[in-house]
């Protein structure tokens, strides 16, 4: 391009694509909440549970099928440590214990503009994993959701930092022949940075 001529001010194309959310999509997540898993015991005593102060991640990589239409993959969890016990009424501890969430699926995400507030849902396949003392164990893989709504504010053309409150479920066969069914339930809170 050449330069300007004297008095010729040189003029800025503005990016059509900004603070809009079209095209490529990306939205890493981060946050703490709650998880609570439910073993079924086939007695009157009730259900053996597990839960705890949790931590969760998520990512979601796809792009947009219209302005503000996202559809993309979801890979996300739910980590507790040392969580509680509770049974037929009695509660304990735990140690060198962790209990684990993972989900994979598509995620759908809509946002309604221009107060950039979204609404994002996905449909997965989870697996849970209980890991003690560094050996692991793991159930049957199960469905489950994870739930979402968040609202985020540009900080440049194409990134936007965010709060999102979510919550996620599984249903999943023990693994351990029993034939008892894992209900699972996780509420957290969760930072986010999405590109698009």
């Amino acid at each position: 391009m050449p330069p300007p001529a004297p008095g010729e001010q040189l003029m800025m194309v503005p990016d059509p694509t900004a603070h809009r959310h079209v095209g490529f999509f990306m939205r890493p997540d981060l946050g703490v909440g709650f998880m609570t898993t439910a073993q079924p015991t086939g007695t009157s005593s009730g259900n053996i549970n597990l839960s705890g102060p949790a931590g969760v991640f998520g990512f979601v990589i796809g792009g947009a099928v219209a302005e503000n239409t996202i559809l993309g993959a979801h890979i996300y969890d739910s980590v507790i440590v040392n969580p509680s016990v509770s049974y037929s009424g009695q509660l304990g501890n735990t140690s060198n214990t962790s209990l684990a969430l993972y989900g994979i699926g598509p995620e759908f995400t809509y946002y309604w503009m221009p107060s950039n507030i979204y609404f994002s849902a996905t449909l997965a396949l989870t697996r849970m994993t209980l890991t003690v003392d560094g050996y692991s164990g793991d159930s049957s893989v199960g469905i489950g959701t994870r739930l979402a709504v968040g609202k985020e504010w540009w900080v440049s053309d194409h990134w936007g930092l965010g709060l999102a409150g979510h919550v996620s479920s599984s249903w999943n066969d023990s693994g351990d022949y029993s034939g008892t069914t894992l209900s699972t339930w996780a509420f957290a809170v969760a930072f986010s940075a999405t590109y698009n």
